[in-house]
């Protein structure tokens, strides 16, 4: 139930004015350096789509109430992340092989329905061949989903790599909203669990509270169409929680993820500890 992304409207009411203001309009501080940028990535892709190697050729029907799931992020016909890929494409690439389907993607968002697409999955990895239908996926998952992640720990005042993964998994698959099986839904519910934000209650208790607040969200989704897939997907936050639980919260290299019965092996060359950043001026 992944929602479309318009703005970064997550819910202040768990941040002060002050940190407020830095997620509206401050850059991405928190990011990570390119080299462990890289890392992640293939962490992610290993969650979305068991392989270290980002999946931009990737695209099926899941039969999960969000038409086709395509690409490095699984943008969606139905959540319009799909369409805004295309859109992107068509800018950089005009006349290319998905331009025909932007009339029919703008009919199907909203449904399940991939009437009028049968041609896509074919049209999609011709296009994913092309270096610019990759940087369309690349801009699009980085407008929607990387930095808002970012500036989102940020303003909770997260530093580990792990938090950091944690809320860039969680945006990914659940998407900013206002219902509990949303990102923001998550967070208010680690805040409730944790009896305050991370700044607040610690760092480590409040991921805890995080992980186990998208698991049940997983485990018990409350779109019925979403359920059976979202509860195959648990793995990705088990894996999450297990190094939490091992007090790796600087996700020390090699890592061995096994979410789905398979084990990957991401090796990284530096350290994924983001550079050490000014704390916040106000806080409650």
């Amino acid at each position: 139930m992944r929602l479309r992304v318009l703005a970064l409207t997550i819910d202040l009411l768990w941040v002060t004015a002050a940190a407020a203001q830095t997620l509206m309009t401050e850059p991405s501080s928190d990011a990570f350096q390119p080299a462990a940028r890289s890392c992640i990535e293939q962490m992610i892709s290993v969650f979305e789509n068991e392989s270290t190697s980002l999946k931009y050729d990737l695209v099926e029907d899941l039969n999960d109430g969000r038409g086709y799931t395509a690409g490095r992020a699984g943008f969606a016909s139905r959540d319009s992340d799909l369409l805004d890929v295309v859109e992107v494409y068509n800018r950089l690439q005009p006349n290319n092989a998905l331009s025909v389907f932007v009339p029919v993607l703008k009919q199907r968002r909203g449904t399940a329905s991939t009437e009028g697409l049968e041609a896509f999955p074919a049209a999609w990895k011709k296009a994913a061949l092309d270096p610019l239908f990759r940087q369309a996926q690349d801009q699009v998952n980085d407008e929607l989903y990387y930095r808002p992640a970012m500036q989102a720990a940020n303003a909770l005042h997260l530093r580990s790599p792990l938090a950091k993964l944690a809320l860039y998994d969680a945006i990914i698959q659940h998407g900013i909203g206002e219902n509990s099986d949303s990102f923001d839904g998550i967070i208010r519910a680690a805040n409730r669990a944790a009896q305050g934000p991370p700044y607040q209650a610690g760092e480590q208790k409040w991921l805890m509270a995080f992980l186990t607040a998208r698991k049940q969200v997983l485990l018990n989704a409350s779109e019925p169409e979403t359920r059976q897939v979202w509860k195959e997907s648990v793995g990705r936050v088990n894996e999450q929680l297990r190094l939490l639980k091992a007090g790796n919260l600087q996700l020390s290299t090699p890592l061995v993820l096994n979410p789905y019965g398979t084990a990957f092996t991401v090796n990284c060359v530096v350290s994924l500890s983001a550079p050490k950043r000014t704390e916040l001026q106000s806080k409650p």
